[in-house]
């Protein structure tokens, strides 16, 4: 009987050690899971400026120097799917518009 309650508490003191690792393992998780979050928003933020301040280049294209944005778009961009643009967009840029003057 000695033997099987030593056996025991054994048993429970590696279920405790592995408990443990394993809630400081879920923890580190998620603190970099929060940190990769707060950097995703960050991201999303940005890329809403950036949008924003694109948006208001074209309407002082539009309104203010008189450029036919309305026209350029109707031409050249409302034909695009927008899925074709990739991260780099330089070279998507070029590759789309030597497909659209041909």
């Amino acid at each position: 009987m000695r033997n099987e309650n030593d056996q025991l508490i054994k048993d429970n003191e590696v279920l405790q050690d592995q408990l443990l690792l394993n809630q400081n393992l879920m923890e580190q998780l998620e603190n970099e899971m929060e940190s990769k979050f707060d950097k995703f928003n960050k991201e999303i933020e940005l890329a809403k400026q950036r949008e924003n301040k694109l948006m208001f280049f074209i309407y002082v294209l539009k309104e203010e120097k008189k450029c036919p944005v309305s026209e350029v778009f109707e031409e050249y961009i409302k034909p695009i799917e927008t899925s074709r643009f990739t991260s780099d967009h330089l070279a998507d840029y070029k590759k789309i518009l030597k497909k659209i003057q041909r």
